[in-house]
Parts: structure tokens; sequence; C-alpha cells
């Protein structure tokens, strides 16, 4: 004979999760929507409740320009640097030209007709025109950030980021001197400085020798 099976179903929830389900319903809503609260996230004082977070809320914080082009410090045109540029040239081949012609004829005159006199005149011009640039405007570097033309239309040159003075060796080195270098090689002699002269239509106005010295060409206030 067979004995009959009863299972009895008990509605009422494990004791285990007795006291989570009393929980809940203590924070119930009117509407009986819930809210679980994390106790770590508190919201700030301001809000009214949890609802009035708005996790996609623009920042407030302050994002420096990856270039450094902040602190209310205007930009120098490219007309400006440009007017800059070609007083410094102008000035500078007024007293070096002269000056070469008589360093060329004295070396043609020591070391004769040839390519090596050539290849010598070349650097002795670029080392002359190099040492003419510096007793032009070398203390205006070193104090002002300008050179003559700079200081003509009132621009100078300032770190990148900290808009101030760049010290005057890094500055040298870095923004002129490797310029003054190339000058005697042949191709290179073009094409670099015209590429660090194009480079100045970008949207920060940085030429090539900007980005290796990491300086900006400021007006000044």
């Amino acid at each position: 004979m067979r004995s009959a099976i009863r299972l009895h179903f008990d509605p009422s929830p494990p004791t285990f999760l007795s006291r989570p389900i009393r929980l809940l319903r203590q924070t119930a809503l009117p509407d009986r929507s819930v809210v679980i609260l994390n106790p770590r996230d508190e919201p700030p004082e301001e809000c009214d409740s949890v609802n009035d977070i708005n996790p996609y809320a623009a920042t407030t914080e302050t994002i420096e320009d990856p270039y450094g082009y902040q602190g209310g410090s205007e930009l120098a045109t490219r007309g400006q640097r440009l007017l800059g540029a070609i007083i410094d040239g102008l000035i500078q081949m007024v007293i070096v030209v002269p000056l070469g012609i008589a360093l060329g004829m004295v070396i043609a005159m020591t070391l004769g007709d040839g390519m090596v006199t050539q290849l010598v005149a070349n650097v002795a011009g670029g080392i002359l025109g190099f040492l003419v640039f510096l007793a032009l405007n070398g203390y205006l570097l070193a104090t002002q950030g300008k050179t003559i033309g700079k200081l003509a239309i009132k621009t100078r040159i300032v770190d990148r980021d900290t808009g101030q003075l760049v010290p005057f060796w890094p500055l040298i080195g870095k923004r002129y001197l490797w310029l003054w270098l190339i000058a005697p090689i042949p191709f290179f002699n073009f094409i670099v400085p015209l590429i660090n002269v194009l480079l100045i239509f970008r949207e920060n106005r940085a030429c090539l020798h900007d980005d290796i010295a990491h300086t900006k060409v400021i007006a000044d206030a």
C-alpha cells in the first residue's frame, strides 16, 4: 500500500532574508519604489536627495591647455613675427655681408681656390654670422626675451608652459644654434628652414624652433 506524501510550502521568506527585507520596507517610498543607499556615497550637503546628483554633469575643474597658451598672454600675430624677422634679417645682413666678403677674401688668399676653401668659407661665414647675432641680440634675449626686431614690434619669447623668460643658453642652443649649424649643409640648409617657417601656419602659431625650444612668442601687454 502506497503512503501519500504531502508537500508543505511555507510562503514566508527564509529566516536569513527577514532582516534585509525589513530594512527595504523601511526605506520604501510612497510610490512603492525602493532606494538603496550606499553608505559610502553620501550626497553633498547642498543636495536635497540622492536623486539631485547628476553623474553626467560637466566637470567644474579647470583643464590646462596642452599647449600652455593660458594665463592671459596673447600670442603674437603671424604678421608681427614676420616683421620682427625681417628687421632682424636686414640688420644682420647690413653687418654680416661686408664682414663675410672680407673674410672670404682672406680665406681665398690663404688657401687658394678649391672645394676646401669653399667649405672653410661657409663654416667661417656661419660662425661669423652667429657671433654677430649674439653681439646684437644676446643682451636683449637674456634680459627681455627679445631680439632687436622683437623689441621694435613689441613681442617677446617666453617659456610655453610658465610664460617666464627662458634661460639664455638653453634658448640660444635650442632655438637658434641648430639652425646656424645646418646652414653650410646643402639641401638641409634650404628644406629645414622652409619647414621651420611654414609650421607657423598651425593653430598655435609655433615654428619648428619654438617646438624644439618649448617656447612661444607673445605680444607685450
